[in-house]
């Protein structure tokens, strides 16, 4: 009399191929949430472009959350205060972003005194080694205009910049931490600099937020291809075992 072995392994290869098919759908899911947040991103970024443009007054006097991804132009000075804020990109290219605050003029009491702006981008051996005076701006009084974006903050398992100090260089455009070394007070956002006049020759460009498709919801099939597979092939390794197993002596 013979009878079918149930052995060990069998089981763990149960529980492996099941966690696994149990992932790839969780992960498939997670992608279509983020394809909706990139959606509704998108909308908003379609939505704040066809709005006016703003001044001082207007940024002065809107909450932090309507002012992101809104356009503005505002004239002032360049303050001497350049900070680098490291392992930025362009065009696949490691390097660094320049920001510098923009004091404006005529300011109203109670309204802020200056904005940070985000002048461009240098490449990784000019910001590692920097001759500051090589990207100093203009003295003179300039006009810019670009895309308004929210203070950045560090995520969860991601590295602070020190607390205290005037910093040269730092992780992220963190407005809170920047007004701590910078005697005028900020606006609580920041602009990234599309033009200006007179017009930045010294640093490239940084393109905006734009609203984009982006690979969510490709990925997001991806992984249901992958769970399907699993569904679908995992029966069929089952069924060939059972036709031929191995058998021990009852």
């Amino acid at each position: 009399m013979y009878r079918f072995a149930l052995r060990p392994k069998w089981i763990v290869g149960h529980l492996l191929a099941t966690a696994l098919v149990i992932s790839f759908v969780a992960a498939g899911l997670w992608q279509l949430s983020r394809h909706e947040w990139r959606s509704n991103l998108n909308a908003r970024i379609e939505a704040q472009a066809t709005l006016e443009v703003l001044g001082v007054g207007g940024i002065a006097t809107a909450a932090v959350d309507d002012l992101d991804l809104r356009i503005a132009e505002v004239t002032g000075t360049w303050a001497e205060a350049d900070i680098i804020i490291w392992n930025r990109s362009f065009d696949g290219q490691p390097g660094c972003h320049v920001v510098t605050p923009l004091l404006f003029q005529d300011v109203e009491p109670g309204a802020p005194e200056a904005m940070v702006v985000n002048r461009g981008w240098l490449d990784l051996v000019t910001c590692e080694n920097p001759d500051r005076a090589t990207f100093r701006p203009s003295t003179t009084q300039v006009v810019v205009a670009g895309q308004l974006s929210k203070s950045q903050q560090p995520g969860r398992f991601q590295a602070s910049d020190p607390a205290t100090g005037v910093l040269e260089a730092m992780l992220r455009i963190d407005i809170g931490r920047i007004d701590q070394q910078t005697e005028p007070a900020l606006a609580p956002v920041y602009l990234v600099l599309a033009v200006s006049e007179p017009l930045e020759t010294t640093l490239l460009a940084v393109a905006p937020r734009s609203a984009n498709a982006g690979p969510h919801l490709g990925y997001a099939v991806q992984w249901f291809l992958f769970a399907a597979v699993g569904i679908v092939g995992y029966p069929l390794v089952l069924r060939k075992q059972a036709t031929s197993p191995e058998l021990e002596i009852a």
